[in-house]
């Protein structure tokens, strides 16, 4: 989370953060609004995609994604809430946001889901290693479709 944070930062910042950081330098405000505004965005964005990838730690995080009601209702009331504090005056000043543009959402939602995508990966790895253990001939690769283990 923290690479794809500081990765949208470096983007959001003129002349990205490290060299404001090198030559001491500072942006001007609306920049550094859009650049807090972006990160705030694709931090809540991982959270929202990570809370999928905590259900369960071998199972893929695409089967049952509506299954819990609960969890969906939670992750409506935290967009909602989020999109309410960037795009509502009273709270834009209370929180030093800045209104995203749709491209703005669209690069602050894949940023955040390559945490999703990485962990799918890293899922697949465990189930085919304890298949692999276990002796199996066959490996469940996302809890349904099943491929032959080279032996």
């Amino acid at each position: 989370m923290m690479v794809g944070t500081i990765f949208v930062l470096d983007a959001y910042y003129p002349g990205g953060l490290i060299t404001l950081f090198a030559t001491g330098t500072t942006p001007n405000p609306q920049d550094e609004a859009l650049a807090r505004t972006m990160a705030f965005t694709t931090l809540m964005m991982y959270q929202l995609f990570d809370v999928y990838n905590c259900r369960s730690r071998r199972r893929t995080a695409f089967l049952g994604v509506l299954e819990n009601k609960w969890l969906l209702v939670a992750i409506a009331f935290s967009l909602g809430t989020h999109i309410l504090v960037i795009y509502v005056p009273m709270l834009q000043v209370a929180f030093h946001t800045v209104p995203l543009s749709l491209t703005d959402w669209i690069i602050a939602t894949a940023v955040a889901s390559s945490l999703l995508l990485a962990m799918e990966v890293w899922k697949i790895a465990l189930r085919w290693r304890d298949a692999r253990r276990a002796g199996a001939g066959t490996i469940d690769m996302a809890g349904g479709a099943s491929y032959r283990a080279a032996k």
